[in-house]
């Protein structure tokens, strides 16, 4: 987190340089102003860094393969899911209970 939170004030920080050095905020009100944009937009990356990353460390990884595999047999059909894990060498996880679309796929 520290690493990205680095990245974001950085590219904020860069971005507010930058109009500076290319003439673009003279004055200082508007560095002021220029300075309350970069501030909002490194705020909003900064959320959105640190949600992904919150959520990659703490994603449920058979829940996430069973939604995927859902999606899948929703689109597709048990027939193409079964060619889809033959050619890729996949161990096929099969859903279990009432939620299963396939049925009794691959058994």
């Amino acid at each position: 987190m520290l690493g990205v939170t680095a990245l974001v004030f950085h590219f904020a920080n860069g971005l507010w340089t930058a109009a500076i050095t290319w003439g673009l905020t003279l004055s200082a009100k508007s560095q002021r102003r220029w300075g309350v944009v970069c501030a909002v937009v490194g705020a909003g990356l900064m959320f959105a860094s640190w949600s992904s990353l919150l959520a990659t460390l703490t994603i449920d990884y058979d829940d996430a393969h069973m939604i995927e595999q859902q999606m899948f047999l929703e689109k597709y059909g048990p027939a193409e899911y079964d060619a889809y894990i033959e050619r890729k060498g996949i161990e096929p996880a099969r859903l279990e209970g009432p939620d299963d679309p396939a049925g009794s796929v691959g058994q």
